[in-house]
């Protein structure tokens, strides 16, 4: 029987081999940690987008909280001039706060067309409160900081105007809600 020959490792081969598996272990980890990093660095990115955006949708229901809330709030019910089926607006208003704007079911004007919040007076050029469009499902959610002004309002009244609304009403108000006090 013959006993194997053992081969007599070198320690240079060892130290060689060695080096080489820990060179090896260190890129892996070292990918690992970059992969990680970038992934972590795309979160943070889009938590802090939803924490912006958050905070503005926070921000805009805490102004229309001081406007309904105001003492001197009163609600205003748009309805459309031709027709007698219940209003598609709603607003708020608040002689030192301003308006909010609310609408149900709205239809999207034509394409380039936006609608156009006014404030009339009883005497003078209707003052803008803002263009908007209604969201996919007809909702809008206006606020409007015409706070006291004009100094004798009628009415809100909303129009179709041009993309970006016009300085004055160019069309005919389509919805109407008195003022009266």
């Amino acid at each position: 029987m013959t006993v194997p020959v053992r081969e007599r490792i070198e320690p240079q081969r060892v130290f060689q081999t060695l080096g080489w598996t820990v060179a090896a272990i260190l890129l892996l980890f070292s990918s690992f940690a970059l992969y990680r990093g970038i992934r972590l660095r795309k979160q943070v990115a889009t938590l802090e987008s939803d924490l912006r955006q958050l905070s503005a949708r926070h921000n805009r229901v805490n102004r229309a909280l001081a406007i309904v809330m105001s003492p001197d709030a009163r609600l205003i019910r748009l309805r459309r001039a031709d027709e007698k089926a219940e209003p598609a607006f709603r607003a708020w208003w608040s002689r030192p706060a301003g308006f909010v704007l609310t609408g149900a079911n709205v239809p999207k004007p034509p394409a380039q067309r936006t609608w156009q919040l006014w404030l009339v007076p009883k005497s003078g050029a209707p003052v803008s409160g803002g263009a908007f469009l209604p969201t996919d499902r007809g909702e809008v959610w206006l606020i409007s900081g015409l706070a006291g002004r004009p100094e004798d309002p009628a009415a809100l009244a909303i129009s179709e105007e041009p993309e970006g609304g016009s300085a004055q009403p160019t069309t005919t108000l389509v919805w109407v809600g008195p003022l009266s006090e």
